[in-house]
């Protein structure tokens, strides 16, 4: 898990796209916070949307795959999900 995490976290911390400066003085860069461009319930819910039919999807291809006569052995058992 460190040799994963590591690296993006240093990343987030020491990038930075613009100073401290023109954070400060250009205050053009917090249009989309103030606009609620980026925090609408309507968004929010489009992408709750997509990640629960994504998983639907997966689930039932998964479950599909699973249920054919190939994951029978030759004594009868179910080899199963965790298989």
């Amino acid at each position: 898990m460190s040799m994963t995490s590591f690296p993006v976290m240093v990343y987030a911390v020491f990038d930075f796209e613009y100073t401290k400066e023109q954070l400060m003085t250009i205050t053009d860069y917090y249009r989309i916070g103030l606009n609620n461009e980026c925090f609408d319930p309507k968004l929010f819910l489009k992408w709750v949307f997509y990640a629960l039919s994504q998983a639907f999807i997966i689930y039932f291809i998964c479950m599909i795959c699973l249920n054919e006569e190939g994951l029978v052995t030759d004594d009868g058992k179910e080899l199963g999900f965790w298989f």
